[in-house]
C-alpha cells in the first residue's frame, strides 16, 4: 500500500515514524501531511536523481540542510547565549564550531545510528560523515517546518541531546581576546587586529 499524495510506502512510513518516536527526537506522532518532509530529509540528491531519471517524481535534502544548518546554528547560538551567560563572543564563536560536520556525524553515529537504513543512497553509495551530517541538518530542517513541531522542538532536541556535548567541546581559551591582549602589552597600542576566517 502507498500514500498517493507522498509516494511512501506503508512500511517506509512507520520505519520514519518509529525513528522519529526514538528517545532522540522524541516526536510521538507525525502527521500524515508532514510525513513527506521528513522522508525528503532522508533522502540523498544521488537517489532523487536516479529517480527522476526514471520518470519518478522525487524530492532530495539538499534544500532541507540548508535551512536546517542555519536553523541548527541559531537554536545552538540560543543555547550558547543563555547558558554562558558571561561568555565572551569569542568563547561563544568557539563554542558554535562545534556544529561542524565531523562534530554532527559522530553525534549521529553514537546518539542515532538508527538513522543509517532510512538513508535512501544512490546506486554503490555509501554513507560518509558528510551524508550523516547533512541529513541531521535536513532533519533539522523538517522538525522547523512541521507545524506540530517546529524551533521550539529544535531547541529541545539542542538542549536535550546536544547540550553535554556543546558544554564539554574543548575552547580554552578566548581566541580574539587573547591575542588582543598579548600585542597591547608588547606594543604602544598602535596595531590592527585581523581576524581572518
Amino acid at each position: 500500500m502507498t500514500n498517493k499524495q507522498s509516494g511512501l510506502s506503508a512500511q517506509r512510513m512507520q520505519n520514519i515514524q518509529v525513528f522519529l518516536a526514538s528517545s532522540f527526537w522524541d516526536i510521538a506522532s507525525v502527521s500524515t501531511n508532514a510525513l513527506p518532509l521528513y522522508d525528503q530529509a532522508l533522502t540523498h540528491s544521488r537517489f532523487a536523481k536516479e529517480q527522476r531519471d526514471q520518470g519518478i517524481a522525487c524530492a532530495d535534502f539538499e534544500r532541507l540542510e540548508f535551512l536546517g544548518d542555519r536553523i541548527l546554528n541559531c537554536a545552538v547560538a540560543d543555547f550558547l547565549y543563555r547558558t554562558y551567560a558571561q561568555a565572551s563572543q569569542g568563547i561563544l564563536s568557539e563554542k558554535i564550531k562545534f556544529v561542524q560536520n565531523s562534530t554532527l556525524a559522530h553525534l549521529v553515529k553514537t546518539k542515532a545510528p538508527e538513522i543509517r537504513p532510512l538513508i535512501r543512497l544512490g546506486n554503490n553509495q555509501k554513507i560518509t560523515e558528510a551524508i550523516l551530517a547533512d541529513t541531521f541538518e535536513a532533519l533539522i530542517g523538517a522538525i522547523y517546518l512541521d507545524t506540530a513541531q517546529g524551533f521550539s522542538k529544535v531547541r529541545q532536541v539542542v538542549s536535550g541531546h546536544l547540550a553535554t556535548e556543546i558544554t564539554s567541546f574543548d575552547t580554552t581559551e578566548d581566541y580574539i581576546v587573547v591575542p588582543e591582549k598579548l600585542l597591547k602589552a608588547k606594543s604602544d597600542g598602535c596595531f590592527r587586529l585581523k581576524v581572518a576566517g
